[in-house]
């Protein structure tokens, strides 16, 4: 049977879709080696998306085999790129906070992949000829970009040459990404669409999608999970299959074009049960951990409430927002609330005469009799008002739970001040205003401000009483759930979170919340870092809840389950590390210097270095300084060709360790052999911050004190930091801990 081909155009100038926190975009375009002449379609003979989630992070190898495509005009006359050698430019940008890991070219001479060698920048540029038209090279770096307004655009380019005008290539690219992460789930997604996408083209006068005998593959593996089947959540809508050890799925061999147009988004469980999760992993020197927890708010925590669940829906169509609102419910009460329940009919109507002990089985049972009442009308004002007045007949406070779709009866400042007058006012003891608001009101302007809907009344009733309030417009169905718990659970906000390990310490920590400081009872605090000590960690959870000072020390055993990618989490760090950190600073030739040497240890992208086939013979990459390493000495030092023997007796100690911010660093000799040494002090990233000389020293003992700055006279941040005594007799080396 004749091979149908796929062909996907990618335009050179338009970004395909907006994404949260940014755009996804992929540009293509083939030039001509030995004149002008362009080509910016191309035809896929295979494409697959691999996926494996494991801990807080998941990564994406995104494999495609491709050559330049045919175009069909209006007309139905198809047309070819001119012949000869091309270089393919593709310029795209991947989900924010990913992490470029690798980059393949396949070698048919070997029958296998070859990885790109990273080194830096300006030898990889330097080696990437694209007038040389007889050697395969690939090149991938990163811009870094200052917009007009300030903000920084970061992409990425990816070139190949020379490629034949029907010459396949395969490819391989591959990156690291934090998990999406929400209560009961860890999300992820699939970019494909951008490099895979089909196309409307005229064909005779009518519209036709092209398609491929060939279809596009997605795997998945959830580490964690492994017999757990992918849930889709929104822009996939096949069935998973189990295949290996891997679940897949493919598009095709017709693809509605419709259904794929952006980018899909996947959740498997959390990583672990019940959300607590620690996984250490040690790299020579450096140990890592990954981590993840809830703010373990108890019932004792929580003093008993009486709540009123107030139920002003009248469209038909919010029993949806009841069925996700549900777990929120009944997951931010406990069993010393009280509830009771009230909805919207021709006037309220309560669904119980008194309040009851809250159980799962009530919660679902009066969320299911809401469902039944259709009043066509909403009863705001007299639905509050009635809460209020049986807060005041029991003469007790509580809290009011408000779900509406209501958007008419606050319309001005005058209606939204008559209805807090008879509510929030009118109660003789403090009430607490939770409200979602689900409807979908016209905006309008007060005192200035832009509102929709009653958003100028919730605002006033929350903020009068120390409620939550959250517009459910704003949010996608599979966040509601989420946004139900913002609202409805115990909040402990300004959150931060400090792991101790047994018998040791954890620094140089990276949160991978977006900024996120506040946690309601159900979602977890996700962070990565370095430590020294041992598993089990005492994990120290800070913040405030129901205004108070709320701290609490809980004991974290390691996850007892296998990871077979327990270098994602020092990948990410390094990662954040030059991203946050490095190129936030004046970009010195020092510490661009410094960058190349950690991307090329490390294998990371960043504006400094580069991916590059073929390598660079004879290339070292930079090694970072441990203590076990103590063949290799500094370049002002001449080391011997014979190892002398040893003194009978030598030391090397410091007091207090750890310190703040002065320790005295002792050094005992007992031969007179070391009379010319020097002392470096470095952090843990092998980066020198102070050094000491010392020539003609006849003493047995010399001590040095370390005020805790760099030489610049700057201090230092708290951290580890390892003191090297370096002599034509030895090298030593030994750790200080700096608590600030």
């Amino acid at each position: 049977m004749k091979t149908k081909i796929l062909f996907l155009i990618l335009f050179f100038s338009a970004l395909l879709t907006q994404q949260v926190n940014g755009y996804n975009y992929v540009q293509f375009q083939a030039r001509h080696i030995n004149n002008y002449y362009s080509w910016n379609t191309l035809e896929f003979n295979e494409f697959e998306t691999k996926v494996t989630v494991d801990g807080l992070f998941y990564e994406t190898t995104l494999t495609m085999k491709v050559r330049l495509g045919k175009t069909v005009d209006y007309y139905g006359n198809t047309n070819f790129p001119e012949t000869g050698n091309y270089e393919f430019i593709w310029n795209f940008n991947l989900p924010e906070k990913s992490v470029i890991t690798d980059c393949r070219m396949w070698d048919d001479a070997q029958n296998k992949f070859l990885s790109a060698q990273m080194i830096d920048l300006s030898t990889a540029e330097a080696n990437y000829d694209r007038t040389n038209t007889s050697k395969q090279q690939l090149l991938m770096r990163e811009y870094r970009n200052r917009n007009y307004n300030g903000t920084l655009d970061n992409f990425l380019e990816l070139k190949i040459t020379p490629v034949d005008s029907r010459e396949y290539k395969k490819i391989e690219i591959k990156y690291l990404t934090p998990c999406e992460m929400y209560w009961d789930v860890r999300r992820f997604r699939i970019t494909t669409r951008n490099f895979y996408n089909p196309y409307a083209r005229w064909n005779n006068g009518s519209y036709t999608y092209p398609n491929n005998d060939k279809p596009a593959t997605f795997k998945l593996i959830d580490k964690n999970n492994k017999n757990e089947i992918p849930r889709n959540i929104v822009n996939i809508y096949g069935n998973w299959q189990k295949a290996d050890d891997y679940w897949q799925w493919q598009i095709g061999p017709t693809i509605d074009y419709n259904n794929w147009s952006n980018d899909a988004l996947l959740r498997t469980p959390m990583e672990i049960v019940d959300g607590e999760y620690l996984k250490t992993f040690v790299d020579g020197e450096n140990k890592f951990y990954q981590y993840s927890g809830l703010p373990q708010i108890t019932d004792d925590d929580r003093p008993g409430r009486h709540v009123i669940i107030a139920l002003d829906l009248k469209n038909e169509n919010n029993n949806p927002v009841l069925n996700y609102l549900n777990p929120a419910l009944r997951h931010s009460l406990t069993e010393k609330d009280s509830i009771l329940f009230i909805v919207s009919d021709f006037n309220p109507k309560w669904l119980d005469n008194n309040f009851r002990p809250k159980t799962n089985d009530l919660v679902n049972q009066k969320m299911d009799e809401a469902k039944t009442y259709d009043p066509k009308l909403n009863t705001l004002p007299f639905i509050l008002r009635a809460a209020v007045n049986r807060f005041n007949q029991i003469d007790k406070g509580g809290e009011i739970w408000l779900i509406s779709d209501d958007d008419s009866h606050a319309e001005t400042a005058a209606e939204a001040m008559e209805i807090l007058e008879q509510t929030a006012l009118a109660a003789n003891h403090e009430i607490k205003f939770r409200i979602m608001d689900t409807g979908y009101g016209y905006g309008r302007y007060i005192n200035n401000k832009y509102y929709r809907g009653n958003q100028y009344l919730y605002e006033n009733l929350f903020r009068l009483t120390g409620g939550s309030f959250k517009q459910l417009r704003n949010y996608q169905n599979y966040d509601w759930a989420d946004v139900g718990l913002e609202v409805f659970a115990p909040t402990v906000g300004v959150v931060e979170i400090d792991p101790i390990p047994n018998n040791g310490f954890s620094y140089s920590r990276v949160d991978l919340n977006n900024g996120r400081k506040s946690f309601n009872m159900m979602s977890r605090y996700f962070q990565i870092g370095l430590y020294d000590g041992d598993a089990p960690f005492d994990v120290l959870y800070n913040g405030y809840l129901n205004d108070s000072l709320y701290r609490k020390t809980f004991e974290v055993e390691e996850t007892d389950i296998k990871n077979e990618c327990d270098q994602f989490a020092k990948t990410y760090w390094y990662s954040y590390y030059i991203r946050e950190n490095l190129l936030a600073q004046p970009q010195t030739n020092e510490t661009i210097k410094y960058i190349e040497k950690l991307a090329v240890e490390n294998n990371i992208l960043t504006p400094y270095s580069g991916f590059l086939l073929p390598g660079v013979d004879n290339y070292i990459g930079f090694k970072a300084l441990t203590l076990d390493d103590t063949l290799t000495v500094p370049d002002s030092i001449t080391a011997v060709e014979e190892t002398p023997e040893l003194p009978k007796t030598y030391a090397l100690s410091a007091y207090p360790n750890p310190f703040n911010p002065t320790t005295t660093i002792n050094i005992q000799m007992s031969t007179e052999a070391d009379m010319d040494f020097k002392v470096e002090i470095f952090n843990i990233l092998g980066q020198k911050v102070m050094s000491y000389d010392f020539n003609n020293n006849y003493s047995h003992v010399k001590n040095i004190v370390w005020n805790g700055k760099n030489e610049f006279g700057e201090d230092v941040s708290s951290g580890t930091y390892i003191v090297r005594y370096v002599s034509k007799q030895h090298i030593q080396s030994m750790k200080l801990l700096l608590i600030r």
